[in-house]
């Protein structure tokens, strides 16, 4: 089994990495949903834009538990 090896990290390259993170969190969060027409195509692309919603925050939710299982162990 390998293990994930942070190594040592900079404190000043941590802090602009989460105030990175808080800031696009931020923008996800207060972000304005996209709206769309009632034809085929607006339904689409709202589908499309939930789906990716929905990958995207998966993902940081994945990231996030890794980050803090690598950091507590």
């Amino acid at each position: 089994m390998t293990t994930l090896s942070l190594g040592r990290v900079e404190p000043q390259l941590a802090r602009r990495a989460a105030a990175r993170i808080r800031d696009l969190g931020e923008q996800i969060y207060f972000g304005r949903t996209p709206s769309y027409g009632p034809d085929r195509a607006g339904r689409l692309a709202f589908v499309g834009y939930v789906v990716g919603s929905v990958v995207a925050w998966s993902l940081a939710t994945l990231l996030v538990t890794g980050l803090l299982a690598a950091v507590l162990r």
